[in-house]
């Protein structure tokens, strides 16, 4: 594995200052599978509305059950996840559509066997210190506003909001922090004028009072009014010559994730986070807060929404990064999860 994958105690993308601190236990999740069984390299982001499943497979042992053991849990952004599967470091990669979406079409032999997320995640916030004098995304005109990278989920949202407000692209200035840290984002706000979080940095900005919402993507009516229709935001794909080599794998993993979203959709925000908040290394009553906000935006079943992924292709159209017309067939592996409208 390349080095640059790796992530250690000391530098982990979850590590927060403070008593909500995040740190994924992965070497004990890892050691509580049974110590035989079928060895799968994985890669996330950290994100709780991506990552969650997998730690609920881990901890509930769904994985276990179907014979497979997790080598390792690597974190990092997108892009770097998807070029770790080109090289062959990894058997799955977590994400966000979009950046799927564009390795795909840049040629990419990959394929979309699982959906975690029916919503779009992403909310914009604004440093507390602008509160006077930024309250609408409309007023960000000739502003700075911050994402992970450029050319990421992050960034084609921001631009959505953007265009959603009556300004153009060229109006506001975007840059690319190269991190999905939280601990850098939460840090960083006070130097832009906006930045793109999610969970749990949206809650931890509120909590902490470092910043407010200009979108906050969970408020009743906002996704509705930001986005519109229901997104395959967050996917785990695999690539061809695995779906051709080992669909057995594909398909225990699967069979292990599909349990877990039955368990944190049927269970209460308050249960679900007594499974997850030590795998975060997140008190269980901050875990269920973001839950209460997130749970019912959890996929039922893992199966790929055709709708879902019109909408997905359809922000990276409006953020001009949809260079061809891709179809559904050419994105997805349906054999798997199975397909939903």
């Amino acid at each position: 594995m390349n080095k640059k994958l790796e992530i250690d105690r000391r530098s982990c993308l979850f590590g927060l200052l403070g008593a909500a601190t995040i740190v994924p236990a992965i070497p004990s999740l890892s050691s509580a599978q049974n110590s035989e069984g079928i060895q799968i390299r994985w890669g996330s982001s950290p994100a709780i509305e991506l990552v969650l499943p997998v730690f609920v497979a881990m901890k509930q042992g769904y994985l276990a059950e179907q014979g497979l053991k997790l080598d390792r849990v690597t974190l990092a952004p997108g892009v770097r996840l998807r070029e770790a599967m080109a090289a062959g470091e990894l058997d799955f990669a977590e994400n966000a559509s979009s950046t799927y979406i564009l390795g795909r079409q840049a040629g990419l032999a990959q394929k979309i066997v699982f959906q975690y997320f029916t919503k779009e995640i992403f909310s914009l916030f604004a440093p507390i210190k602008n509160q006077d004098k930024i309250k609408t995304v409309a007023d960000l005109k000739g502003k700075v506003i911050a994402v992970s990278a450029l050319g990421t989920s992050a960034h084609m949202s921001a631009i959505n909001f953007v265009n959603k407000a009556g300004l153009k692209v060229d109006e506001v200035t975007f840059v690319g922090l190269n991190s999905t840290d939280p601990a850098t984002l939460l840090t960083a706000i006070d130097q832009f004028d906006a930045i793109v979080t999610w969970e749990p940095i949206s809650t931890l900005m509120m909590d902490r009072k470092a910043g407010y919402p200009l979108v906050d993507i969970y408020a009743p009516g906002s996704h509705e009014k930001w986005i519109g229709n229901d997104s395959a935001s967050e996917v785990l794909w695999v690539s061809e010559e695995m779906i051709a080599k080992r669909p057995e794998v594909i398909q225990r993993a699967v069979n292990a994730l599909k349990k877990s979203m039955a368990f944190i959709r049927s269970n209460s925000p308050q249960d679900v986070a007594a499974v997850g908040a030590d795998s975060f290394k997140m008190e269980r009553a901050m875990l269920a807060r973001i839950l209460e906000r997130t749970k019912n935006s959890f996929s039922s079943d893992g199966r790929i929404s055709r709708a879902g992924m019109n909408t997905a292709l359809e922000l990276l159209r409006g953020g001009g990064l949809l260079k061809k017309e891709l179809k559904f067939e050419d994105l997805v592996e349906l054999r798997f999860a199975g397909v939903t409208d």
